[in-house]
C-alpha cells in the first residue's frame, strides 16, 4: 500500500450511495486519528473527480451503486489507492480481489471486522509490498476481463501466456484473457496446487489425470476436460511427478 503508516495522514474516500452506510464508515474511522476523510461520493462521476484531484490513499468502495458497480470505477480512472470493497450481500466468501483490493467488508460493518481491515492498512511493510499476498485454494478472485466476474481459485485449471496477457482456463466456465504475466500469477497462486510446467504454462495439479513420456525426451500432461495435452520438459516433469506423487 505505497507508504501508509501510523505516522502520517491517510487520505480516505468513501464511495457509497447509502447515507447511513457512509455515516457508519465515518463513525468507525473516528477511532483512527490519522485518517483524513476527503469526503464521500454517491456515484462514480463524483468519485472520479475526487480521486483525480485528491489522490486518496484508501477508498471504501460499495460494490452495488445505483445503475453502476464499484468495479466500473477501475475502467474509468487508474486506481493507485488501496480499496476495501463493501457489499450488502455475501455471495461468496471473498477474501481478496485482483483489482488492488485490501479487503472485503459485509454490511452492516462490525467494529471488530473493521478493526481487522484497518490493521491491514497499518501492517504494510517493504516485504509485503514486494511480495503480494497469496490466495488460498478456496478463495475467490475477481477477474477484471472482458466479462468481469468472480471465480474460485480452485476452478482455475490452466493459465497460458499470450504476449503480455494470460489466458485463464476454468472448470465449467468460459476462458478469459487478462493483462497479467505468469510471473505475477505465480506470486499469488498457492504453490501447493499450481505448478509452472512450461515457461508459458501453469497448471492446477488437481486437474492432472495422466502424464505420458514421448520419444523426444518430452512429457505430455493431460488435464481433465481439456482436449490438448501440455508439453513439458523431462526436467520439469520430474519435479512435477514429485509434487503429485506419481
Amino acid at each position: 500500500m505505497s507508504n501508509l503508516t501510523k505516522n502520517r495522514q491517510i487520505k480516505t474516500l468513501i464511495v457509497d450511495d447509502e447515507r447511513l452506510a457512509v455515516e457508519g464508515i465515518k463513525m468507525l474511522l473516528e477511532d483512527y486519528p490519522n485518517i483524513e476523510i476527503l469526503g464521500s461520493a454517491a456515484g462514480l462521476d463524483e468519485a472520479v473527480m475526487i480521486i483525480d484531484n485528491e489522490m486518496p490513499d484508501l477508498i471504501f468502495l460499495d460494490i452495488q451503486l445505483q445503475g453502476e458497480t464499484g468495479f466500473d470505477l477501475f475502467t474509468r480512472i487508474p486506481i493507485g489507492s488501496k480499496v476495501a470493497f463493501v457489499k450488502a450481500f455475501d455471495q461468496y466468501a471473498v477474501r481478496a480481489f485482483e483489482v488492488n483490493a485490501l479487503d472485503y467488508l459485509l454490511k452492516p460493518v462490525s467494529k471488530k471486522r473493521f478493526t481487522s481491515t484497518m490493521n491491514r492498512v497499518y501492517k504494510e511493510s517493504k516485504d509485503a509490498r514486494n511480495n503480494p499476498q497469496c490466495f488460498e485454494y478456496n478463495d475467490v478472485i475477481f477477474l477484471n476481463a472482458s466479462t468481469m466476474k468472480f471465480t474460485k481459485i480452485r476452478n482455475i485449471k490452466l493459465i497460458t501466456a499470450e504476449g503480455d496477457y494470460s489466458r485463464i482456463w476454468m472448470h465449467n466456465e468460459k476462458d478469459e484473457m487478462l493483462l497479467r504475466s505468469l510471473k505475477a500469477w505465480e506470486a499469488i497462486l498457492p504453490a501447493k496446487y499450481f505448478y509452472r510446467v512450461h515457461r508459458s504454462t501453469i497448471v492446477n495439479l488437481e486437474y492432472i489425470k495422466k502424464i505420458e513420456k514421448t520419444t523426444s525426451n518430452r512429457v505430455l500432461v493431460y488435464l481433465s476436460h481439456f482436449d490438448q495435452p501440455i508439453v513439458t520438459s523431462q526436467r520439469r516433469s520430474t519435479h512435477l511427478k514429485k509434487k503429485i506423487s506419481l
